[in-house]
């Protein structure tokens, strides 16, 4: 499906207002619901692939890197940081702490065990890779190199599948409308 050009105020001014919606939406839908919706949503839209992987893998840093650096013993002054970083502490201290197969599978594989938490959808994502880059006392440039690392391939993962299953299913839907073009070709 294309987009439609909207222009405002003509010649120089043209606004694409269809493409910006789109573009403001998947950002919301990002920021509430993750990558494993709005990317399918922006590649079902007709967005770029590669705006759809640009603007989910910039997302992504800027959120598990906020993350990243609230789950460290940073000091903060101000009052609602402090208690969004106590929050995130205490919760990744359970986590840790739990008897979590999850956990302790991908603890086992050490730094691969970071990056295909992030990779893998439905896996539990940065809840998982952030506690793991603490527990393997990692340093900031690796954690972060390795959150980067498991971002990018979840999100290409994402997006190569959502743009294959709209592929598959337009084909699908050229075949089933040759077949019915040719049933009526031959009666």
């Amino acid at each position: 499906m294309a987009l439609v050009k909207v222009s405002l105020a003509g010649g120089r001014g043209k606004l694409n207002v269809k493409f910006n919606a789109v573009v403001f939406t998947f950002i919301v839908i990002h920021l509430t619901f993750g990558r494993k919706v709005s990317i399918p949503y922006g590649v079902a839209l007709g967005l770029n692939v590669y705006l759809v992987l640009g603007l989910a893998l910039v997302l992504d840093t800027i959120f598990t890197s906020l993350i990243y650096f609230l789950s460290r013993r940073a000091v903060l002054k101000l009052k609602f940081l402090k208690k969004a970083k106590e929050k995130i502490i205490s919760l990744q201290d359970r986590l840790i702490n739990s008897n979590s197969r999850l956990i302790h599978f991908f603890s086992h594989l050490g730094k691969a065990g970071i990056v295909l938490a992030n990779v893998i959808p439905f896996t539990g994502g940065i809840n998982v890779s952030i506690p793991l880059t603490h527990a393997l006392n990692l340093s900031k440039g690796e954690s972060l190199f390795l959150l980067f690392a498991g971002n990018f391939l979840g999100c290409l993962f994402i997006t190569l599948g959502a743009k294959g299953i709209l592929v598959w299913f337009s084909c699908c839907r050229d075949f089933r409308t040759m077949v019915s073009y040719s049933d009526i070709a031959f009666r």
